[in-house]
């Protein structure tokens, strides 16, 4: 019995691990065969895999080593077993040990990119437009599918253009991938810039269905392209005011939407409020907003906010869909650095405590609370709070709950950096990340008045700008020597996209955002580069020209910055 336990004691001290000093993982008992792992494999041209010996082999005399080869014209292997597809076919990795053998199957193909190209705000097929990837390009046919064949699998981006869509650029995850284009917009806004005012009537009724015959402790605010002015009541209820309509460009719809909350207090201390929703014609001779009756009870959100900057607001709205645009209605609560709050709506202390009203309604569950803050008068760097759904909060017995409010962080931008001079047309542009979850969405703007030159999407923190070929439909918006650009990047939460198959629209839906703007940067040859160093942001007359083409691309993915409290000095409390 001793002899039997010395002798498995000694074969267990001799087992030593073969194959240039691999791990192992599984043993092995048979002596004339090696286990490879993986146990097979599917290559493109130019990608590597490493395969190891998973196993033990009982020896006593470790000098013995590995011996990998490859059996067909596919590739090669080195001698730790790290093999390279040099030639698409279906081949063998062998590997030997004294006599020990193993074996694997490998195919090598080469790597072939296909999808659909469409309209990101109808999902509509898109037949004609250029795509390329690498030195490997074609345009999509009448169905708005594509095929890029023998793609390299160091090309991690792909990149299409399309008659009146914006220029785009989006990491390459997978083989399959369908492209969305978001419509563009004119490059002149101002030109565009159509106005009318026209009368608003309705009828409000109190609580008890009374008709209400005064806006004493009476306060209302709104969202829609323009604004809802001068409201006054006669003794049965009817008022009457004005609504300014606005359409900044041909591509804003016709049909508005828009929403208002009435907030009324009661003689008991109570508030009563109603959420309405509207439409309106820009043709339209009037705006009749009908019966309102300001029953609804009113919940209180309260707690602290913790900007990442000095000034802050914090917003209510919702997102609507219509005619190619995705965008979010919303209007100011308050805003601390214009002392900017209505006491019927919000109050904020000097430590940052705050109080919200709002009706309490089944119909404003998809209304969202969100906030964002920033860093300056020209709002270069922009934080956003997480949104928060209506139906995401729990309220207690009194209508109150509390929500402690914290922001994202913005990108660190490394390329660009303010005023740099590149010496090539395609420059790769860096930032940190911000973690998991995170996209990055990248706009180009150049200084002249001519609309987005480019949009770039990517998971990573890097990303290329494209080289469209002549005759392509995108050279338009390859990068000019002389022209000073301005880079943005906007950074977005968003756990459940599909990178593979996602649409811009989807933004909307992220959780968590912030963006940077403005950061100037040209490109010239490498021996007028010293003379360029004196790029700036833009001046304030040029800023706002400049942030109407940021709003109006970022309000395609419903991330369209709020109104400014500026336009709103003529909105209640009366």
């Amino acid at each position: 019995m001793l002899k039997r336990f010395l002798f498995v004691f000694l074969i267990i001290a001799v087992v030593f691990i073969v194959g240039c000093g691999q791990s192992v993982e599984n043993i092995v008992e048979n002596s004339t065969e090696l286990k490879i792992s993986p146990e097979s494999a599917e290559l493109y041209v130019g990608q590597t895999q490493q395969f190891t010996i998973s196993g033990m082999v009982i020896k006593s005399d470790t000098s013995y080593s590995a011996s990998w080869e490859v059996v067909g014209d596919i590739g090669t292997i080195d001698a730790t077993g790290l093999f390279t597809a040099t030639e698409t076919g279906e081949g063998t990795i062998t590997v030997a040990i004294d006599g020990m053998k193993g074996a694997v199957a490998v195919v090598v193909t080469t790597r072939t990119i296909s999808g659909q190209v469409f309209d990101a705000s109808n999902g509509a097929s898109l037949s004609g437009a250029f795509i390329m990837a690498g030195n490997k390009n074609t345009y999509s046919g009448s169905d708005g599918s594509y095929k890029l064949e023998e793609v390299s699998v160091e090309v991690g981006e792909i990149s299409a253009s399309a008659s009146n869509y914006v220029p785009t650029t989006i990491v390459l995850p997978s083989s399959n991938f369908n492209i969305p284009f978001l419509y563009s917009q004119p490059s002149d806004f101002s030109s565009n810039y159509q106005s009318r005012t026209i009368p608003v009537k309705g009828r409000f009724f109190d609580y008890n269905g009374n008709p209400l015959s005064s806006l004493e402790s009476f306060s209302y605010k709104y969202d829609m392209y323009g604004g809802i002015y001068n409201l006054s009541v006669s003794n049965n209820g009817y008022f009457t005011g004005t609504a300014d309509l606005v359409k900044y460009t041909n591509y804003d719809p016709y049909e508005m939407n828009g929403f208002i909350v009435f907030m009324h207090k009661l003689s008991n201390g109570q508030y009563k409020s109603v959420i309405k929703e509207f439409k309106c014609d820009f043709n339209s001779s009037e705006l009749d907003l009908g019966d309102i009756y300001i029953n609804k009870d009113t919940v209180t959100i309260s707690g602290s906010i913790s900007p990442k900057y000095n000034d802050f607001s914090i917003y209510f709205g919702k997102v609507i869909n219509q005619n190619k645009e995705t965008y979010r209605l919303a209007f100011s609560l308050m805003q601390n650095n214009y002392s900017y709050t209505d006491p019927y709506f919000s109050e904020l202390d000097e430590n940052n405590n705050y109080k919200l009203r709002l009706p309490k309604t089944e119909d404003n569950q998809d209304y969202k609370i969100f906030s964002y803050c920033w860093n300056d008068s020209q709002s270069q760097y922009i934080s956003f709070s997480t949104i928060k759904k209506m139906s995401d909060f729990v309220f207690n017995d009194n209508l109150a709950t509390t929500y402690n409010i914290a922001f994202v962080d913005t990108p660190t931008v490394s390329v660009p950096t303010s005023g740099e001079v590149f010496t090539t047309l395609t420059p790769q542009f860096k930032w940190d990340s911000l973690g998991n979850d995170f996209y990055y969405l990248i706009l180009v703007v150049p200084s002249e008045n001519t609309g987005l030159e480019w949009v770039g999407f990517t998971n990573k923190t890097y990303i290329d700008y494209p080289f469209f070929p002549a005759s392509s439909g995108g050279e338009a918006s390859n990068l000019k020597e002389g022209v000073q650009y301005y880079f943005v990047i906007a950074a977005l939460k968003n756990s459940s996209l599909n990178i593979n198959n996602f649409n811009f629209v989807d933004l909307v839906y992220s959780s968590d955002s912030s963006y940077i703007s403005s950061i100037p940067f040209t490109v010239s040859s490498s021996s007028t580069a010293s003379s360029m160093k004196s790029l700036s942001v833009p001046s304030s007359l040029d800023k706002k020209a400049f942030q109407e083409k940021i709003d109006r691309f970022l309000g395609k993915l419903g991330i369209r910055m709020p109104p400014s409290p500026l336009k709103r000095v003529r909105e209640s409390p009366l």
